[in-house]
């Protein structure tokens, strides 16, 4: 698996061409990409699932995170490339 991590921005967009925004964010969380994307999995610090999405047609998606704790949440992404996991931060 390969793991991409990110430091403080408005938007990350990587060589995969998914850019997720805002990082930081208050509440909503954009993930936009290029290509098709199998499944995305929204997990907290500990691990545990807080959504999964396995049809994503189209090419963005909006996480709502307005209703958890403030902290590190990790948004999975399995694509052609495979499984890509990148950190955000809720305030």
């Amino acid at each position: 698996d390969l793991v991409r991590s990110r430091g403080l921005g408005d938007v990350y967009k990587d060589s995969y061409n998914i850019e997720i925004y805002p990082n930081p964010t208050s509440g909503k969380v954009t993930i936009d990409w290029d290509g098709a994307v199998n499944a995305i999995e929204i997990t907290d610090s500990r691990g545990r699932l807080i959504k999964r999405i396995k049809e994503c047609s189209g090419n963005t998606f909006t996480v709502n995170l307005t209703p958890y704790r403030s902290g590190v949440y990790f948004i999975s992404i399995e694509n052609e490339n495979g499984q890509n996991v990148y950190d955000v931060i809720k305030q």
